[in-house]
């Protein structure tokens, strides 16, 4: 059976929210979350996106990403889980905390660097 896609992203952000929207819907969901989207809960939704987006520091690929997970949520209505989103969430997963490590910590947070010991009365 052929799956026609939901949507057809060209925006490295945008695909990045579907798939992290996706995960949203099948694996972080707690079971007593509302998954579905009524009309009203989407206008909401967006409107929502409306107001934070003040806060945007890199505000058009947030749009990008933000529009990205809606739909990945939607999609899960739509589309069942499957073995590739199951990759793709474990490889974003790896990218993630590679780059964590990859980050260094400020030296004021480095462990063992922010109370030595002795220094201190007991």
């Amino acid at each position: 059976m052929n799956r026609v896609p939901l949507a057809c992203f060209v925006n490295s952000e945008a695909a990045h929210g579907y798939a992290i929207g996706r995960q949203w819907y099948f694996v972080d969901a707690q079971p007593d979350e509302e998954r579905t989207y009524t009309d009203t809960r989407l206008i909401e939704r967006l409107q929502g996106l409306e107001r934070q987006s003040v806060e945007f520091h890199d505000e058009e690929d947030t749009w990008y990403y933000s529009l990205g997970c809606i739909l990945g949520e939607l999609s899960g209505q739509l589309f069942p889980m499957t073995a590739q989103d199951t990759a793709l969430w474990q490889e974003l997963e790896r990218q993630f905390w590679a780059q964590v490590q990859a980050t260094p910590l400020p030296a004021s947070t480095r462990p063992g660097e922010l109370a030595p010991v002795g220094e201190y009365p007991v």
